[in-house]
């Protein structure tokens, strides 16, 4: 499985399991930049998740957009070998990675909760 640093870096960078998928195709299919089309089409997703999906995955450093299209290319070796890992664990252990990603509390729905907390003030 995952390391603890692994699943740090799952839990700051893949924030779904429709970015997951998507990262591990374009690693998968490095060869080439893929637009949104082509991966709504390969993938059989939706355009709104993929582009939810290329957004953070893109911002974390293991996408780059070239014009309308996006590839792998990790920012450094690390993000390499992680990406690496993250595909021997998914095909090992799917439900496990999934459990990791969905475990991950989603941001805009704590700063949603955040907004109706009471302070002591």
């Amino acid at each position: 499985m995952l390391s603890e640093r692994h699943l740090q870096l799952l839990r700051l960078s893949i924030p779904s399991v429709w970015a997951l998928e998507t990262l591990l195709f374009l690693y998968r299919e490095r060869d080439r930049a893929w637009t949104a089309p082509e991966l709504v089409l390969h993938l059989r997703s939706s355009a709104a998740a993929i582009e939810g999906a290329l957004a953070p995955l893109t911002q974390a450093g293991l996408v780059v957009a070239e014009g309308d299209a996006h590839r792998f290319q990790p920012a450094g070796p690390i993000l390499e070998a992680f990406v690496r890992d993250l595909e021997t664990a998914y095909a090992e252990q799917p439900l496990s990675v999934m459990r990791a990603i969905l475990s991950t509390p989603n941001s805009r729905i704590k700063s949603f909760a955040d907004a109706f907390k009471l302070s002591k003030d």
